[in-house]
């Protein structure tokens, strides 16, 4: 053999070794090294404990301090409304994260297709789900209306399934039929 051919090998070995290294200790394999801390989470590419916390140099060394490849897209269920009157209503759902630092909203309208939405608000980068609701106003009474909940990540936006509801009927505003009560000059 040549000595060429020799530091080709060792090269061949050394990658080889890097890549053997790095699948043994994937993110999944170092969640007990944040287990009081939120777990570990994956934050704009850098990995870090649930909490903040910075890895220990026992799990740096594992090499733990990089974010897996398989962080995915949030989770996301929309759910019932809740509170409905003629002219507004709760909307519900529920977002998992998956370890990526997420928003939500939810879009809302007349037809499938929507046509408004919520503020965008944060629901943090852990690995469970979590409520997720907004509150809508100036709704038409007895109309029924469509909405889903929408979340993004650094891997990509999901849309929860469409549901709908319908808002109460307009109440009748007190009268006071003739002939009837009293009055005060």
């Amino acid at each position: 053999m040549t000595r060429r051919s020799n530091v080709f090998i060792l090269g061949f070995v050394f990658v080889l070794s890097l890549v053997f290294i790095f699948d043994r200790y994937s993110l999944a394999d170092c969640t007990g090294c944040c287990s009081s801390h939120g777990g570990v989470v994956c934050v704009g590419g850098v990995t870090k404990c649930g909490d903040g916390t910075a890895l220990s140099t026992t799990c740096v060394a594992k090499g733990c301090n990089m974010c897996s490849s398989s962080s995915s897209k949030p989770t996301v269920t929309t759910n019932s409304v809740t509170s409905i009157t003629s002219n507004s209503a709760i909307l519900n759902g529920s977002v998992n994260p998956n370890g990526s630092s997420i928003t939500y909203y939810f879009q809302y309208g007349l037809t499938a297709s929507y046509g408004s939405t919520t503020s965008s608000t944060s629901a943090g980068s852990g690995t469970s789900s979590v409520s997720a609701s907004a509150t809508i106003t100036a709704l038409t009474p007895s109309t029924t209306y469509h909405y889903r909940l929408v979340a993004s990540n650094s891997n990509g936006t999901s849309y929860g399934s469409d549901a709908s509801f319908t808002t109460n009927a307009a109440t009748p505003s007190p009268t006071n039929p003739t002939g009837t009560g009293s009055a005060s000059p």
